[in-house]
């Protein structure tokens, strides 16, 4: 069985956590994991320059959190605007769970970010992430102007299934009456397709042999978080490389790793609405596994963090 080697770097950074970490068992265990995995690294990360500052509102109707992150030294107006979903397999995160790279990224790229506290399944299943998704966009799209920022430079971004989600709204609104509410996505490492339902002339690309010691998050890990989710599996806010109007979509930034149960996923997605005339910037990390800049004091993944933040740069100069 072919598999492609981890990054050196990575290993070391292995071999001082004590081991391979991967999330295992019931979506219940997992969220106990995650949320250890989670505390354990964010006491690992630097303090960051008080840059931004933060305020959590509710909307739709009270029903629904979101925190908005805004760049203090900023020029106060026409800033760019995205909408944030964590990672977490829909079954998972927090917005304080992805807060330190929100705090990050709003700072550097001198963005407004809307971070969404959106529903989890499998107590809330699909569709529920999507609609809250939705409003927050929503929200934020009428709001635009009382957070400093421009409608026109909307941009719904994710990491992990956040990315699923951010691609998925992309697609709802492009295809909708109003097309102009979106000018980009932020796409960091999403899950775009379904395994049992890949298309026949592109199943020859998908090669999940070469990723079973993946890090983090492996194949049977997610196959536990869609069938929490349970969605219709062909369905095109789902399985994203489905939907018939990938064209539509407006210019996406997409980060994807070698050593990922999703990289076949970036992979192709990226080809194939590259092929569409969509506009994409592309970054791939060979050897490194799903997510892997959220782990503090690894060299490539603040390279990483700062290729986001020039990736978000790029979205603002295609715009429109």
């Amino acid at each position: 069985m072919a598999t492609t080697p981890y990054a050196p770097e990575w290993l070391e950074v292995e071999a001082k956590l004590g081991g391979r970490s991967v999330l295992k068992g019931t979506y219940a265990e997992q969220r106990e994991q995650f949320a250890g995995l989670g505390a354990a690294l964010g006491s690992l990360a630097p303090p960051l320059p008080d840059a931004v500052e933060t305020e959590d509102i509710l909307i739709n109707n009270g029903t629904l959190r979101v925190r908005v992150y805004k760049p203090k030294e900023a020029a106060k107006e026409g800033l760019s605007l995205g909408v944030y979903f964590h990672c977490g397999g829909y079954v998972m995160g927090s917005i304080e769970g992805d807060d330190y790279l929100c705090r990050a990224i709003s700072m550097s790229a001198s963005t407004v970010l809307v971070s969404v506290d959106y529903r989890l399944a499998p107590e809330h299943p699909y569709p529920a992430a999507l609609e809250d998704g939705l409003s927050a966009l929503t929200w934020a799209y009428d709001n635009a102007p009382t957070l400093h920022a421009s409608p026109s430079k909307l941009y719904t971004m994710g990491q992990s299934a956040g990315g699923t989600i951010a691609l998925a709204l992309a697609l709802k609104i492009k295809a909708s009456g109003q097309p102009q509410k979106i000018s980009g996505v932020v796409a960091l490492g999403p899950a775009t397709v379904a395994p049992s339902v890949v298309p026949a002339h592109l199943k020859h690309l998908f090669k999940p042999e070469e990723n079973t010691d993946s890090a983090i998050i492996d194949a049977e890990a997610m196959s536990v978080y869609t069938a929490n989710y349970n969605p219709p599996l062909t369905a095109p806010d789902f399985s994203i490389l489905l939907s018939p109007d990938l064209a539509k979509l407006p210019p996406v930034y997409i980060v994807g790793c070698g050593k990922d149960p999703v990289r076949d996923d970036v992979l192709v997605f990226e080809q194939e609405i590259r092929k569409l005339g969509v506009k994409t910037k592309f970054d791939y990390y060979e050897g490194w596994p799903h997510l892997f800049w959220i782990v503090p004091g690894v060299e490539m993944g603040t390279k990483a963090v700062g290729n986001i933040v020039k990736g978000i740069q790029w979205l603002g100069e295609n715009m429109g």
